[in-house]
């Protein structure tokens, strides 16, 4: 099925005014390493409630000790969910209106491509995630999308005549939260994992949900249930290398007791397919915490050895560090905080030992992007962002970018 289109908007140039920390000479207009913020932001109206503004991105360039930030922002979405470093500029999702939207640079502006937009027929028209890699085995990239409301994944395609879409799993009244592409089953072609679950409830509870994978096969996707849970549900899934092949991580959310307390705290598990099907394994439980968005992985120490990092909304940050067929969870940092705690690992300063990158989101103060480094056996965090006002930071990514 091909996803239906909308007319396409011609959007304007956002204009660019970089803001810079610190004093010094201008920054240099080569590609410095950056991070990517992708937002929303909120306004109180006159009767106390929030009002959406224009999804937001925040572009943070570093030299030396010192950063440079640059919002912009697309009028016809209220959310960013995800923005990404591509082709030399930047990929953006958007929700509510749901668009693909590739940004350039041009005369200290970025300049909107939309490469799709479409109404859902849903409660709402959200593009939820985003991934990049071969789906087909045709040897190009595809762009991955995942819908909420209607549970789709799209699967676009590039070819002279532009980007067209393939529509899969079309489902009423189902969220889809998170997609990884991994090739677990060795064939050199990935595959599409997914989370759908039942829509978010407004008391907080978890909703029943699962994981699931599509395969191209005979060219066509083939939809195939691994795991599903009628008490809880996973936001977040990550399939990671620890060094020994590519692993298949779900976070699950934690369960209520009927008083509305946590019966069941957050659970990592790790999925595998056997001669049985596909089985759990444990490998952490983060006491204390009801829900956990980010699951990343990365070589914190520079030893050769990655890690897993959580975060959880109550419980701050988690790493999780494998010794053999085990996992150990150790809480690093109980001071960070908030409903979506974005995360990233990334070698930004290229000394061969990764950093890890939090937003900390605590209610009625600033969102504050925080930088930790292993040394002396521990964690050591660096407040290196700010920003002022409601919102949410949605996601982070790593990259390079020249002068605006």
């Amino acid at each position: 099925m091909r996803l239906t289109f909308l007319p396409l908007v011609l959007a304007s140039c956002w204009p660019a005014s970089p803001r810079e920390s610190g004093s010094g000479p201008p920054f240099p207009e080569e590609e410095l390493p950056a991070l990517l913020l992708a937002m929303s932001d909120f306004k109180t109206d006159e009767a106390g409630s929030p009002v959406l503004q224009p999804a937001r991105t925040e572009l943070l360039r570093f030299h030396e000790d010192r950063l440079q930030s640059t919002s912009f922002r697309d009028q016809h979405s209220t959310v960013f969910h995800k923005a990404i470093f591509w082709r030399g500029g930047v990929l953006t999702i958007g929700g509510d209106g749901a668009r693909v939207v590739h940004w350039s640079s041009a005369d200290g502006a970025m300049e909107p491509h939309v490469l799709f937009e479409a109404r859902f027929g849903g409660e709402h028209d959200r593009i939820r995630d985003l991934e990049l890699g071969d789906v087909t085995g045709d040897g190009l990239e595809e762009i991955v999308i995942a819908t909420h409301d209607q549970g789709i994944i799209g699967v676009g395609q590039e070819s002279e005549a532009g980007w067209s879409w393939t529509e899969l799993g079309r489902r009423p009244r189902t969220f889809v939260h998170e997609i990884e592409l991994g090739d677990l089953d060795g064939d050199g072609v990935l595959e599409i994992y997914a989370t759908p679950s039942e829509p978010n409830r407004s008391t907080g509870e978890a909703q029943p949900g699962g994981v699931e994978r599509w395969l191209f096969r005979e060219q066509v996707f083939v939809r195939e249930p691994l795991v599903s849970w009628t008490q809880t549900h996973a936001k977040e899934i990550l399939i990671a290398d620890l060094g020994d092949g590519p692993w298949l991580f779900a976070v699950k959310e934690g369960v209520s007791d009927a008083g509305g307390g946590l019966s069941v705290p957050v659970q990592v598990v790790r999925l595998d397919l056997d001669e049985k099907g596909w089985t759990e394994h444990p490998v952490a439980t983060l006491y204390g915490e009801r829900q956990s968005r980010f699951l990343v992985a990365g070589d914190l120490e520079g030893s050769g050895t990655p890690s897993l990092v959580a975060t959880g909304m109550k419980t701050g940050v988690w790493r999780i560090d494998r010794r053999g067929d085990t996992f150990i969870p150790r809480q690093i940092d109980s001071g960070s905080g908030g409903f979506e705690q974005a995360a990233l690992i990334a070698d930004l300063d290229q000394d061969g030992r990764s950093e890890l990158y939090v937003m900390s989101e605590a209610p009625g103060k600033p969102r504050v992007l925080h930088r930790y480094d292993w040394g002396d056996g521990s964690m050591r965090r660096r407040r290196i962002f700010e920003i002022e006002g409601a919102g949410i930071v949605w996601g982070l990514d790593a990259g390079t970018f020249p002068g605006l």
